[in-house]
């Protein structure tokens, strides 16, 4: 495989950190002692990492190791005899300067974090506090140490070249997963602190089927927003690398999209509450996939909007991703919204080749007059493409689409309200200090939030009382519930007596801005939502998926919207489809400077 470049995997792995430390922290610092790295304001995480497993990994031509002291008191302190400590920690010593050797390869990596990830340090391995530890710490600053030479490094994975036959590699999750003993904020300063109890139960799924959790990835705080852009800063679009700008990855999970679009991992997890999996996969290049609403276990993922919320999966391949559905899909008594009944895994290969025309159909609604010629021109040529290969392609309406923002808005922003009530800083969470002594109730949760919460949140928990208040709630919360349910109704008629098998619909409107344009103005993401969130309202499975790159170099990506709980049907169809295109997908290994 090619080699990249020093400062390309440098910027590749800042894109979708949670803490924003890492910014300041240069190759030089990298290529310096690991001590060096730990200075960076993380005195107070040396025991996390002490417990990665590092020493024995630097082992190879290594004469030093300045953390074997501490992970010897490690075992010491748990009550582990020194007879058991294993010998590459007991016979590390101490001089001022490392050697490490030039072949280390991160399959050399891997087989290392396999021999010692056993049942003793299981838990702490695979709970890394964040992606800083894990994602840069692990495997990245590990790499700088390992392997640059001439300027590069070789042995950076090829995720795309293996075909898996379980979920047995790295995956990222977005950071309003719990993950058990790991930090997870949802990128708001109410959580920077906050340690899960507990693990949700697809990302349970995932790990005991093999999967390692290398990290936690950035996000818009609570997932309200389609930027990325939370209280630890804004996740970069990968295809930025290539130009002079940074510009936004979408939102909500643009941190997973860009870890999967930059090849950092094969796998990351998001959630879909009004296309915050398809948005930044299509501005990153990915393919992104959203469940029906039930199929998958909201168990431990934190709320934002209940009867919208959605796990999703990002992946380079549509066979990565029904690997991953196949891992986690199941009844689950933790979730009552759940499905109850065993999930039918479902099958790519040899699946049996339908007699019948497949049917597309084509939403008059979703041709919003905020769509660039381009996307517009994109979607009309995967039309002649499919119809060219024997598609017939249907054009359909779905009249009450046009009501889907304000409905969306309305109740969104009443479930917000209530789901936010928890974070109060009395139980958990962020707790001002600014009050006097005797302070009410009132007056700390008035401090507490105003300190705590970005604009956007407490807007919208604002929006959502209003919305709620007595002489509001007919007018506002009962009428949206009605608009929804004929939402609803609009694509279970399509589907069921319009002999549709899918929908083809755009993603997103046009390239994605630049950080200055998205600050500057916020109309164009209003208009995108139209061609998202009435996927979210109804419960249907979608899939986006990337076509070409745009004149400036961005991908263009088009989504397939399936009926209710046909994600099975939806995966296999959009298997053969995708097959037709040839998207470049980044390739960072490729030094174009």
């Amino acid at each position: 495989m090619e080699n990249v470049s020093k400062e390309k995997l440098r910027c590749t792995i800042q894109l979708v950190l949670k803490d924003a430390d890492i910014s300041i922290i240069t190759m030089k610092d990298v290529r310096n002692t690991l001590s060096t790295l730990l200075a960076c304001d993380m005195d107070h995480r040396k025991h996390e990492i002490n417990d990665i497993v590092r020493s024995e990994i630097l082992l190879r031509d290594s004469t030093t190791m300045n953390t074997a002291d501490n992970r010897k008191n490690n075992y010491e302190q748990n009550g582990t005899s020194t007879d058991s400590i294993p010998d590459e920690i007991n016979h590390l010593s101490h001089p001022q300067s490392h050697h490490f050797s030039s072949d280390v390869t991160f399959e050399d990596i891997r087989k290392l974090q396999a021999k010692f990830a056993n049942e003793r340090n299981w838990n702490r391995y695979h709970t890394p506090r964040n992606l800083l530890l894990a994602l840069v710490g692990e495997v990245g600053e590990l790499a700088e140490l390992f392997q640059w030479k001439n300027e590069v490094l070789e042995g950076l994975p090829d995720w795309t070249s293996t075909e898996r036959q379980n979920v047995s590699d790295e995956l990222i999750v977005k950071d309003n997963y719990c993950v058990s003993n790991t930090l997870t904020t949802c990128a708001s300063k109410t959580l920077k602190d906050f340690q899960s109890p507990y693990t949700s139960t697809i990302i349970q799924r995932l790990i005991d089927q093999g999967g390692i959790v290398i990290g936690k990835t950035n996000m818009d705080e609570f997932s309200m927003g389609t930027a990325s852009w939370g209280y630890m800063g804004p996740v970069v679009n990968p295809w930025s690398l290539k130009t002079t700008e940074k510009h936004i990855a979408g939102g909500s999970s643009g941190g997973s999209a860009a870890a999967v679009a930059a090849n950092l991992v094969p796998i990351s997890i998001g959630s879909d509450t009004g296309g915050s999996v398809r948005a930044p996969a299509a501005r990153c290049g990915c393919y992104g996939f959203k469940a029906s609403y039930g199929l998958l276990s909201r168990y431990g993922l934190i709320s934002l909007v209940n009867s919208f919320d959605s796990p999703g999966i990002f992946s380079r391949t549509i066979s990565d991703i029904v690997l991953t559905m196949n891992a986690m899909a199941g009844p689950d008594e933790e979730d009552a919204t759940l499905l109850q009944k065993p999930f039918e895994h479902i099958e790519l290969s040899g699946q049996n080749e339908e007699k019948k025309k497949i049917v597309i159909g084509l939403p008059e609604e979703y041709d919003i007059e905020s769509l660039s010629d381009e996307y517009r021109s994109c979607w009309f040529e995967v039309i002649d493409q499919l119809t060219s290969l024997g598609y017939e392609i249907k054009r359909c309406n779905l009249p009450y689409t046009k009501y889907s923002i304000a409905c969306y808005t309305v109740l969104a922003s009443c479930e917000i309200t209530s789901n936010m009530a928890r974070f109060d800083g009395i139980k958990y969470g962020y707790r001002t200090k600014n009050v006097e002594k005797g302070a009410t109730y009132e007056q700390i949760l008035t401090k507490t939030r105003n300190e705590s919460l970005g604009e956007r949140v407490r807007g919208r928990i604002l929006a959502g009382n209003y919305f709620l208040r007595e002489e509001n709630y007919d007018s506002y919360f009962v009428q949206s519930q009605k608009v929804r349910r004929a939402i609803v109704h609009d694509y279970s008629t399509l589907f069921s007596t319009g002999n549709i098998d899918c929908l083809l619909a755009p993603v997103v409107s046009d390239d994605p801005p630049t950080f200055e344009e998205y600050q500057n103005t916020n109309e164009i993401f209003t208009s995108d939502d139209l061609l998202t969130v009435g996927v979210n309202l109804a419960g249907l499975p979608a899939l986006s998926f990337p076509v070409k790159l745009s004149k400036k170099g961005f991908p263009i990506s088009l989504q397939l919207i399936g009926p209710f709980m046909k994600d099975k049907q939806l995966l296999q169809l959009a298997n053969k489809i995708c097959s037709i295109f040839q998207f470049p997908f980044l390739d960072l290994t490729k030094d174009d400077s």
